[in-house]
């Protein structure tokens, strides 16, 4: 498949009520999927709502837990990708993960775990340790969350194993929607020219009880392969962006600009100091 049409949502997540949250998740795929829509994201832990405080933990499922076999239910009804958030049991780790479900119709459903966590979230989760690809329709997607993206090693690492859309989902409550807007564009082009992958970013939405007053802007940025726009949203209100992926651009986009190709990773595990010139 060289072409996929995508659907990110802004949303407010009602905090703590999962089962109300997937019924939200539902009808949003069922109404885009009437106009094509073949795979929609979500923000960053809308099935819960978002909170760095110990009392999201109760609220953590496994990854093969009631969330994850009903996004893999609302998939396969309505034949679209639904990618979604909240926070995973890890047997081996007494905090949860931020976690990303990729469920998809034919019955791919992989988990992706934050991998950067900002100081606060470090004190409540626990980190991923593998980086978020997922294969399906014949196309590799690269997950980030949030904190991620500031990391632009990990956008270049999924891109050189493949990755050709790079998913962001946030939940940032930084500022307004256009502070945010304006933030984004500082970095995210520069993650979408480099890798010459497509960055879709969305932010959730609303204002949570956890704290109380905090407001999440709701924002939603989608760049292809060259940085360049080409959807977004940018308000007070929660909203959705639908954009067509031509994933040819992406060869097309790597084969004009060879950054990923002209990599030297074995240098850049190396620190040597600068020898000094002679006979100047």
């Amino acid at each position: 498949m060289n072409s996929l049409r995508v659907a990110l949502v802004s949303l407010a997540p009602a905090y703590g009520d999962v089962s109300h949250n997937l019924f939200v998740v539902e009808s949003y795929v069922r109404r885009l999927s009437i106009f094509g829509v073949r795979l929609v994201c979500f923000p960053e832990m809308n099935l819960t709502g978002y909170s760095r405080r110990d009392e999201i933990t109760s609220l953590a499922q496994p990854e093969n837990g009631f969330a994850a076999q009903q996004l893999q239910a609302i998939a396969r009804a309505y034949d679209t990708a639904v990618v979604a958030g909240l926070p995973c049991k890890q047997e081996a780790q007494a905090r949860p993960t931020i976690s990303q479900l990729f469920c998809a119709p034919d019955g791919t459903c992989a988990v992706y775990h934050k991998t950067h966590l900002s100081q606060r979230e470090q004190e409540v989760f626990s980190a991923g340790q593998s980086l978020g690809l997922v294969d399906w329709q014949g196309i590799r997607f690269g997950i980030q969350l949030c904190y991620d993206t500031h990391f632009p090693e990990l956008s270049l690492a999924q891109a050189s194993f493949g990755a050709q859309v790079l998913l962001m989902p946030f939940a940032s409550p930084m500022g307004t929607p256009e502070t945010l807007r304006e933030r984004w564009l500082r970095f995210l082009p520069a993650r979408a020219y480099d890798s010459g992958c497509f960055v879709l970013a969305c932010n959730q939405a609303g204002t949570s009880p956890r704290p109380a007053g905090r407001t999440f802007p709701s924002v939603i940025l989608a760049l292809d392969p060259h940085g360049e726009i080409i959807g977004e949203w940018c308000s007070a209100d929660p909203g959705e962006v639908v954009v067509d992926l031509d994933v040819s651009l992406v060869e097309a986009a790597r084969r004009k600009r060879r950054f990923l190709q002209q990599r030297r990773p074995e240098l850049y595990k190396r620190c040597d100091s600068l020898s000094e010139a002679k006979g100047l």
